[in-house]
C-alpha cells in the first residue's frame, strides 16, 4: 500500500496543529486567527489575550479571473474592503 504524498492543505493543517501543540505544551505563545483556535477557544483549552496597544496586522490578497465583465455583486465585494479602509485611515 502507497501513501499519497501530502498535498499543501496538508501540509498546513500539519504546521498548524505543530503549533497549537507547542503552546498546549507550554512552549510559548502564537497569534493565530480565531478561525484557526475556534474548537480550542469553545473547549477552553487555550484563551484569548487581547493585548493593549498591540495591533494585529495582516494582509490579504485578493484574487479575480482576468476577465472584461464582472457583475455588480463581484464588483461590490471587490470594493467593500478598499471602503472599509478608507474609512478606517479617515478615522485615525
Amino acid at each position: 500500500m502507497t501513501k499519497k504524498p501530502p498535498t499543501p492543505k496538508d501540509d498546513k493543517n500539519l504546521r498548524l496543529e505543530r503549533i497549537k501543540e507547542s503552546v498546549l505544551a507550554g512552549l510559548g505563545l502564537t497569534l493565530l486567527s480565531k478561525w484557526a483556535v475556534h474548537r480550542e477557544l469553545q473547549w477552553r483549552t487555550f484563551v484569548e489575550l487581547k493585548l493593549q496597544g498591540m495591533p494585529a496586522e495582516r494582509t490579504f490578497s485578493m484574487i479575480l479571473m482576468k476577465s472584461i465583465f464582472r457583475t455588480n455583486a463581484a464588483s461590490r465585494f471587490q470594493n467593500y474592503p478598499l471602503e472599509q479602509v478608507s474609512k478606517l485611515s479617515v478615522m485615525l
